[in-house]
């Protein structure tokens, strides 16, 4: 959690951990590790949704995620 306190200090903006999704990804990706596990951040193994867009570890689902909101916006 330093490096949110950094990017804080740094910023000015403050990242709200209550809505904060951590999206697994390498060894971790489809597994139930937490590496915080005290820390209060939601950790999945995706879709997380970031400015609107839906990003997984498997690049098809993303990349049909990606599809479908813009399908809808037509």
């Amino acid at each position: 959690l330093n490096e949110f306190s950094e990017f804080k200090r740094e910023s000015g903006l403050k990242i709200n951990l209550d809505k904060t999704d951590i999206l697994r990804i390498g060894k971790i990706k489809h597994s139930n590790v937490k590496v915080l596990d005290d820390s209060p951040l939601n950790w999945t193994n995706g879709p997380v949704k970031v400015l609107g867009a839906f990003i997984s570890v498997d690049h098809k689902e993303t990349l049909v995620q990606g599809l479908i909101v813009i399908l809808c916006k037509c």
